[in-house]
């Protein structure tokens, strides 16, 4: 027989929401760890590939979303900016002409925008420029993003035909020379 019903069904509660709230909190916390463990590093992935065919170095990078809408709102000064807002694209395609530049020789390459898709957490651009067809290397400077993270790293991969080599642009190193006559001599049989 129980005496005091409202004294019981009080603790009950008491203990249920007790309970809820450790879970709720164990729940925030490992959703918090598995986020700051699914995302502990900043980098760029660049892709230049050779078509042959028409004679230009095709660019295509992937930013991730999370690293690059706070630059693009520090820079805008727009905290309601999103990937599509109005005016977005633009800020995109200025601030990669800004931190990701070709040099052929001592001539800057004018790098022509084609356009940019973004998904869920990744935005990727594509972008084109002439190929002079000189075997002397291209300077490539890939600063995206290192004004933001001191820890950003750019991997940037050079595709001719079926063979591919790949550098790493880090702190102290976001300017260096890659060679499509390198790439070209590594061809598979």
């Amino acid at each position: 027989m129980i005496k005091n019903p409202t004294k019981r069904m009080a603790t009950t509660q008491i203990a249920t929401m007790r309970i809820s709230r450790a879970l709720a909190v164990t729940v925030a916390l490992f959703l918090g760890a598995v986020s700051a463990y699914g995302h502990n590093f900043h980098t760029v992935l660049s892709t230049i590939s050779l078509n042959e065919r028409t004679g230009n170095l095709e660019i295509v990078q992937e930013l991730t979303l999370h690293d690059l809408m706070p630059v693009l709102i520090a820079l805008s000064g727009d905290q309601a900016l999103t990937i599509d807002s109005e005016g977005a694209e633009i800020m995109v395609r200025d601030y990669l002409n800004r931190n990701f530049r070709l040099r052929f020789g001592k001539t800057d390459a004018a790098i022509e925008w084609i356009g940019m898709e973004a998904d869920i957490d990744t935005l990727t651009t594509y972008q084109q420029v002439t190929w002079p067809g000189e075997r002397e290397p291209i300077t490539v400077e890939n600063r995206v993003l290192a004004d933001a993270y001191s820890d950003q790293v750019n991997t940037l991969t050079l595709v001719v035909g079926d063979a591919a080599k790949s550098y790493s642009f880090i702190k102290g190193q976001f300017e260096q020379e890659i060679a499509v006559a390198d790439v070209s001599q590594d061809r598979r049989p």
